[in-house]
């Protein structure tokens, strides 16, 4: 048997200074096999665990649960209604007294200015001077004599 050395060969076409196949380490050989093999025991647990099992829920739950969700809902729809309807009847009550008291201040301002108006006019009558007051007075009193 011949041995050929390779190894010296090969060093010899070497020119980039980039190890060749040989002159890999094992090392990285081992992590590559290592790897491959986890990844496949992890696929084959997870097959093995999840045989028999439905992807899909169970329908019987899927119905309890919206049976339950729709009571929810319908509970919900029931206390938002009864809430409107509360909110609806104070803002109505809210608008009746809002216009009552309207109704009061205008009332109320009517009176004001029929009181300013009468104190005007007692201002006015007390502030004539007293010879007009004096004036008034006699024509007032002086009746025409009838001829």
């Amino acid at each position: 048997m011949l041995r050929v050395d390779v190894r010296e060969q090969l060093a010899k076409l070497n020119v980039f200074g980039q190890p060749t196949k040989l002159e890999r380490p094992p090392t990285v050989l081992l992590f590559s096999l290592a790897a491959i093999a986890a990844i496949s025991s992890l696929s084959a647990c997870y097959l093995w665990f999840s045989d028999g099992r439905p992807i899909e829920p169970d329908s019987k739950v899927i119905a309890a649960a919206d049976h339950s969700m729709m009571v929810d809902v319908r509970a919900s729809q029931q206390k938002t209604a009864t809430e409107l309807e509360r909110v609806t009847q104070d803002a109505a009550a809210t608008k009746a007294d809002l216009q009552k008291l309207s109704d009061q201040v205008s009332a109320l301002a009517a009176k004001v200015d029929a009181l300013q108006d009468a104190a005007a006019s007692l201002t006015s009558i007390i502030a004539r001077p007293p010879n007009a007051r004096a004036q008034a007075s006699t024509k007032k009193s002086s009746k025409p004599t009838p001829n």
